[in-house]
């Protein structure tokens, strides 16, 4: 199974995303905090990112998902500039994949069509297909994160095709990222997503204009909030453990000079808005 590598310990990001995902039950990219030694130098915390591809997914007993790309296209969802461009690469690499004919024909259609309708910003046509719940804890988990859309924009998109429900399912990842506390949006109680919607590309745009998909975000929402499912503490706690594997970040923990993480803000707001 193929991964990366890559040192950035200092970020809080790794720890939140997976932990927000597990709870939620929202697809995410594993990656594994782990010591490293290179060139003889001291050994330095790196994380250990898995690429998101067949092998990967059989192992994590996921066999029904796949995930298309190309070059650094994470998933070949539509996400701006020529759709014929688009339809191209799909094509191409739709040839190359180790599959039967009759199912490389169901995966081209259903991808060229949901690109067509994100393409043509048709609302009914994209979000049929998609689940409708499932669309509604990766929002939620956008107003929890304070997600400013780049993980969702341009070639940052991850998203899988369930070959067995014939559904789209996005993926958090290392590429979500967050508002910082003086940019973070207001929440202003309607939950379709606009107000968060950021750098997001076309295919939030356009499942943002859905009022059943607000509604669904806001009872799901409402439901987490108000179970202790997920808390200011709990985020609190993943924040002081970040802190304590980064020596300068130790010592400001220690000394109370950290303020309240985004996310603690942003459960303070949706409790304010929601109840």
């Amino acid at each position: 199974i193929k991964s990366i590598i890559f040192e950035k310990i200092i970020l809080k990001n790794h720890d939140i995303i997976k932990y927000l995902s597990q709870k939620m039950g929202i697809y995410h990219s594993e990656s594994i905090l782990t010591k490293v030694r290179i060139n003889n130098k001291p050994e330095k915390l790196y994380y250990f990112e898995f690429r998101i591809n067949r092998e990967y997914l059989k192992k994590i007993n996921k066999r029904e998902l796949i995930v298309l790309k190309n070059k650094s296209d994470h998933s070949l969802i539509y996400t701006g500039g020529d759709i014929e461009l688009w339809n191209k690469k799909l094509k191409k690499t739709i040839k190359k994949i180790d599959f039967n004919d009759s199912l490389k024909i169901l995966i081209s259609d259903k991808y060229l069509c949901l690109n067509k309708a994100i393409y043509e910003e048709d609302l009914e046509k994209t979000l049929s297909y998609f689940d409708i719940k499932y669309l509604a804890k990766v929002q939620a988990f956008r107003y929890l994160f304070g997600d400013n859309g780049h993980g969702f924009g341009h070639e940052n998109l991850l998203v899988a095709f369930n070959t067995s429900t014939l559904k789209f399912y996005p993926f958090v990842h290392r590429d979500n990222s967050q508002y910082n506390s003086l940019t973070m949006p207001e929440i202003d109680g309607q939950f379709n997503g606009f107000e968060i919607l950021g750098i997001a590309g076309p295919l939030f745009s356009v499942i943002s204009k859905s009022d059943l998909l607000a509604e669904e975000t806001k009872k799901y929402l409402t439901k987490i909030l108000t179970s202790d499912f997920i808390n200011e503490y709990s985020i609190d706690s993943i924040v002081k453990t970040h802190n304590s594997y980064y020596y300068s970040s130790a010592f400001r923990t220690h000394l109370n000079l950290y303020h309240k993480n985004q996310i603690q803000l942003n459960i303070e707001k949706l409790k304010a808005t929601l109840y």
